[in-house]
């Protein structure tokens, strides 16, 4: 089951990329959104917007595996954390190359970025970053025995792919036609990939127990 709904995110990631590369009629929605881009949202955006930037967005990963490694007191899960994140999103280089669909018109944003990324639109990477990350952490939650953990966690889903398209859209570099891909695609591949790898538990067990062993050895 976990392999067909990969299957399904990766068709309709493609059939959208197909269909919508070559058109912006959803660009009225993007400009909708930048024409808040000022003030206190607009700084809240850039700020948002630039802590996600691919170098940044590597560190958020091996501190929130270990934070997770550390509060759980399992290895292992720290690293199903950090590969179900990167085996979601490194997929994102390859298709905005084979897709290479523009950014959004400067011409149709009332406040433009200062800065256009230099790599294509379609799909957002930013987007498929925060949907892997949020989507794998709900899923770690639900192996824990509080139920307090596993509805924070559900809720941080919801939150955080709301926020991340709203940020891309009003920061005017993304359609939304590339956050749904990016949902799509997040939502499909990374409960595939977390799933398989919170179930190989002897593979786990051994890694942790290297670490363990490692740590032992020269911090002790």
């Amino acid at each position: 089951m976990n392999r067909l709904t990969a299957a399904c995110g990766l068709a309709f990631v493609l059939i959208l990329g197909v269909v919508g590369s070559g058109f912006t009629y959803d660009a009225h929605i993007t400009a909708a959104f930048n024409a808040h881009k000022e003030g206190a949202v607009g700084s809240v955006v850039g700020f948002l917007y630039a802590g996600l930037q691919p170098r940044f967005s590597l560190f958020t990963t091996v501190f929130i595996a270990a934070l997770v490694a550390a509060v759980r007191r399992k290895v292992w899960l720290g690293v199903c954390y950090a590969l179900t994140v990167a085996l979601t999103w490194a997929p994102m280089v390859v298709m905005k190359v084979v897709f290479q669909r523009p950014r959004p018109d400067h011409a149709l944003l009332r406040f433009p970025p200062e800065v256009t990324p230099a790599d294509w639109s379609y799909p957002s990477g930013h987007t498929a970053f925060v949907t892997a990350s949020v989507i794998t952490l709900y899923l770690i939650a639900k192996t824990a025995q509080h139920q307090l953990w596993r509805s924070v966690a559900a809720a941080g889903v919801v939150f955080g792919i709301v926020a991340v398209a709203a940020v891309v859209m009003t920061q005017g570099v993304h359609y939304p036609t590339d956050v749904l891909g990016s949902v799509v695609w997040a939502g499909c591949v990374a409960p595939a990939i977390s799933l398989f790898l919170l179930a190989s538990t002897r593979f786990g067990h051994a890694l942790g127990g290297l670490f363990r062993g490692f740590f032992r050895r020269f911090f002790r």
